[in-house]
Protein backbone atom coordinates (compact mmCIF):
# COMPACT_ATOMS: atom_id res chain seq x y z
CA UNK A 1 0.00 0.00 0.00
CA UNK A 2 1.53 3.41 -1.34
CA UNK A 3 1.66 5.95 1.55
CA UNK A 4 -0.52 8.69 1.71
CA UNK A 5 0.41 12.16 0.55
CA UNK A 6 -0.64 15.52 1.99
CA UNK A 7 0.01 19.11 1.35
CA UNK A 8 0.90 22.01 3.72
CA UNK A 9 0.38 25.45 2.55
CA UNK A 10 2.82 28.19 4.19
CA UNK A 11 1.16 31.85 4.09
CA UNK A 12 3.79 34.51 4.85
CA UNK A 13 2.48 37.17 7.18
CA UNK A 14 5.32 39.44 7.64
CA UNK A 15 5.82 43.28 6.19
CA UNK A 16 7.72 42.07 2.80
CA UNK A 17 5.60 40.18 -0.34
CA UNK A 18 6.39 36.11 -0.27
CA UNK A 19 4.76 33.54 -2.15
CA UNK A 20 3.55 31.08 -0.31
CA UNK A 21 5.22 28.06 0.46
CA UNK A 22 3.24 24.69 -0.89
CA UNK A 23 4.95 20.96 -0.03
CA UNK A 24 3.60 18.30 -0.66
CA UNK A 25 4.46 14.86 0.44
CA UNK A 26 4.26 11.88 2.91
CA UNK A 27 4.10 13.09 6.67
CA UNK A 28 8.07 11.29 6.76
CA UNK A 29 8.87 14.14 3.98
CA UNK A 30 7.01 16.83 5.17
CA UNK A 31 8.62 16.39 8.84
CA UNK A 32 12.16 16.10 6.96
CA UNK A 33 11.23 19.49 4.89
CA UNK A 34 10.26 21.32 8.12
CA UNK A 35 12.71 19.85 10.64
CA UNK A 36 14.54 23.24 10.55
CA UNK A 37 11.29 25.38 11.98
CA UNK A 38 10.83 22.63 14.51
CA UNK A 39 13.91 22.19 15.64
CA UNK A 40 13.66 26.19 15.80
CA UNK A 41 10.58 26.40 17.68
CA UNK A 42 11.42 23.31 20.55
CA UNK A 43 14.99 26.07 20.80
CA UNK A 44 12.64 29.02 22.55
CA UNK A 45 10.53 26.28 24.08
CA UNK A 46 11.96 27.20 27.50
CA UNK A 47 10.81 31.17 27.38
CA UNK A 48 8.11 31.31 29.84
CA UNK A 49 4.69 31.53 27.62
CA UNK A 50 6.07 29.58 24.80
CA UNK A 51 4.59 26.47 23.64
CA UNK A 52 6.17 22.68 23.93
CA UNK A 53 7.21 21.53 20.75
CA UNK A 54 6.93 17.75 19.43
CA UNK A 55 9.92 17.57 16.71
CA UNK A 56 8.34 14.03 15.36
CA UNK A 57 4.34 14.39 15.50
CA UNK A 58 2.39 11.58 14.42
CA UNK A 59 0.25 12.94 12.87
CA UNK A 60 -0.25 15.17 9.86
CA UNK A 61 -2.93 17.82 11.73
CA UNK A 62 -0.21 17.51 14.78
CA UNK A 63 2.45 18.76 12.51
CA UNK A 64 0.75 21.47 11.26
CA UNK A 65 -0.18 22.74 14.39
CA UNK A 66 3.56 22.16 15.65
CA UNK A 67 4.49 24.81 12.70
CA UNK A 68 2.09 26.94 13.85
CA UNK A 69 3.02 26.87 17.79
CA UNK A 70 7.25 26.68 16.73
CA UNK A 71 6.61 29.67 14.85
CA UNK A 72 5.10 31.79 17.69
CA UNK A 73 7.38 30.64 19.77
CA UNK A 74 10.57 32.30 17.20
CA UNK A 75 8.55 35.14 16.53
CA UNK A 76 7.23 35.84 19.86
CA UNK A 77 5.03 39.21 19.14
CA UNK A 78 5.09 38.28 15.03
CA UNK A 79 4.25 35.18 13.99
CA UNK A 80 5.33 35.79 10.20
CA UNK A 81 4.58 32.02 9.02
CA UNK A 82 0.97 30.45 9.30
CA UNK A 83 0.33 26.80 8.24
CA UNK A 84 -2.74 25.07 7.00
CA UNK A 85 -3.58 21.91 5.59
CA UNK A 86 -4.59 21.75 2.30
Amino acid sequence: MPFKTFTIKGIYGGLEDKEPVVKTGTLKELKSFFNHTLESGKSCEHVRGNYKINTDPPKIKTLVSMLNKAEHNVGRSVQEWYYELV
